[in-house]
């Protein structure tokens, strides 16, 4: 499944793709099949062999928010026209690959 962050192709482009809100990053993420939307928030962005990643969350609002959130790694790529891409891994050791990352930067970041 690819996705592109923003607002629907039929919007009027008042919905960020991409916004702060309370010091962490919003991403609206759309299908690009099924125009349905998703909510994620963005938590960690890297590369690794080459490529680019992003992690992410589900967005839940705060009475609804899970303790343990399942983890999403996606290919982050640039379309033609510059607009922010997401792709899904399709390949298992690639995307053990980047959790590995991920999970290194989490622990390195965490410290003692």
């Amino acid at each position: 499944m690819k996705t592109r962050t923003g607002p629907k192709r039929s919007d009027t482009g008042r919905t960020p793709a991409v916004r702060k809100d309370h010091d962490e990053t919003i991403a609206v993420l759309v299908d690009t099949v099924t125009e349905d939307e998703v909510y994620m928030f963005l938590i960690d962005s890297f590369e690794k062999d080459g490529r680019s990643y992003a992690v992410m969350v589900p967005y839940e609002p705060d009475e609804e928010r899970n303790r343990d959130p399942e983890i999403v790694i996606l290919r982050s790529l640039r379309g033609r026209s510059g607009e922010q891409l997401y792709a899904t891994i399709r390949k298992r050791r690639e995307l053990d690959l980047a959790f590995s990352e991920f999970v290194h930067r989490f622990e390195t970041a965490e410290g003692p």
